[in-house]
């Protein structure tokens, strides 16, 4: 009579007490790269042993496959099970009679036992314990021993760890048969994981990483973070994503970044959650700009609390322009699905407020700013149903012509623009006539002068 084997209990996270810095590590059981097994135990983090954080693509939600957790069974994404398998044989005792590598590494995470892996160690399902342990990812990161960036198969070039980590001299020279040095650059730096957004500050609070590769015949391949960007350095045109440029050019710095300009460098960076455009750089910002982490207030709200510092720094004459800063909330506002009716009132409030002086009939004849209603560019009638998108709202769109020198207002350059606004029902237009620089040759803020009445 065949056996009643029951499958193992599902399992569940025990909560942390987000009034503390705990955290979750996990480890690895040795001897079973197919059906990985870990241990799991809560540390405070000031007082944690070393341990690897993991940096990755968590890829799609599906497949998922079990892996078990002090016993109990939990579902993981595909991408994160290839890294338990590959880093499963590594931390096997019997890699230690592979043949020689062609050189010796720096530091050796295998001497490490615990890792910390968001998808495991944070309970997604709690928004609470999420905001606590996304807030702790700075100090985790910065904290770690190392950080491990786990790459996995190189598609289209699976012998490119071969030619750029760890390998034989074996696998060495038959990688540097079939391809070269830049094609292989070219390949890692190309990998989906410099696409994401959140990589970015796990690699750049990181002290110590080391880039973890998987090649169909040598197994997992280690690549040396510092190697590779001596390399990455002398092909510079190899590498296609600015983030990989940033990363390999500014890896070893410190980072005390403008939120404004934080946003603009890595807008281009992908994330499933569009708080994260914000959220997963904060570890990289100023401290004194750094927003609370919390997944459960609007979008809108967000977007009011990165206002209010665009703004704190546009009145402390900061090096960013209003103009990079407006380009920077419209595109958040468009990525966000934002209306315009919001968004464009507080722009409005915002923006036009501190140039007051420069917009005749705005701010000179005691107008209260929330009476202002709308803002965009004519000839299109006042409409809240309009986009930002739609309606090109911006600045930045009028500077159509700049001249260097010094004109009397009479000569002063008309834009093929203007703007519009409405005050208590009556809707004005301002043509953009500018200037850019005074008697002294020095740049100043543009004026705009002229109006109408719709």
């Amino acid at each position: 009579m065949p056996l009643d084997i029951k499958p193992p209990r599902r399992f569940r996270h025990q909560a942390l007490d987000t009034s503390t810095r705990q955290i979750r590590l996990i480890k690895l059981r040795p001897g079973q790269p197919d059906q990985p097994q870990c241990d799991i135990s809560v540390f405070d983090l000031d007082s944690a042993p070393p341990f690897m954080a993991l940096s990755y693509t968590w890829g799609p939600p599906s497949p998922q496959f079990d892996i078990l957790i002090n016993g109990e069974s939990l579902s993981i994404r595909e991408n994160l099970f290839q890294f338990f398998q590959a880093y499963s044989r590594i931390t096997d005792e019997n890699i230690q009679r592979r043949p020689p590598m062609r050189w010796s590494n720096d530091w050796d995470p295998r001497g490490v036992e615990y890792l910390w892996i968001d998808q495991i160690c944070i309970d997604q399902s709690r928004v609470r314990e999420r905001n606590h342990q996304v807030g702790m990812m700075t100090s985790i990161y910065a904290g770690c021993y190392g950080t491990v960036i786990w790459l996995g198969d190189i598609r289209g070039c699976p012998d490119a760890p071969l030619l750029l980590g760890d390998s034989t001299e074996q696998d060495y020279r038959h990688a540097a048969r079939i391809l070269t040095l830049s094609e292989a650059i070219a390949s890692v730096s190309g990998h989906e994981y410099f696409t994401r957004l959140w990589v970015v500050q796990e690699v750049l609070l990181s002290t110590r990483r080391k880039v973890l590769c998987s090649h169909p015949i040598a197994g997992p391949v280690w690549i040396n973070w510092d190697e590779l960007w001596v390399r990455a350095k002398s092909h510079p045109q190899e590498i296609s994503s600015k983030a990989a440029t940033y990363l390999l050019d500014y890896h070893d710095q410190e980072h005390q970044m403008h939120l404004s300009y934080a946003i603009k460098t890595f807008n281009q960076s992908l994330c499933q959650d569009p708080r994260d455009k914000v959220y997963g750089l904060m570890g990289l910002v100023k401290e004194e700009q750094r927003l609370q982490i919390d997944y459960g207030k609007p979008l809108e709200e967000l977007l009011l609390g990165i206002m209010t510092i665009f703004y704190a720094e546009f009145t402390e004459e900061s090096s960013h322009s209003h103009y990079d800063h407006h380009g920077i909330l419209v595109d958040l506002g468009k990525t966000w699905g934002i209306m315009s009716a919001s968004l464009d009132a507080f722009l409005c409030d915002t923006w036009v407020k501190p140039m007051d002086d420069r917009l005749q009939g705005f701010g000179n004849k005691g107008y209260d700013y929330p009476h202002v209603r709308a803002m965009g560019f004519s000839p299109n009638a006042l409409n809240q149903s309009i986009t930002l998108q739609e309606k090109g709202f911006g600045p930045h769109s009028m500077i159509s012509k700049r001249d260097p020198d010094y004109l009397e207002p009479s000569e002063w350059i008309p834009t093929k623009d203007c703007w519009w606004y409405e005050i208590d029902g009556i809707t004005y237009e301002i043509y953009g006539l500018i200037r850019t620089s005074n008697f002294s040759g020095e740049n100043i803020m543009p004026e705009f002068y002229g109006k109408g009445v719709r």
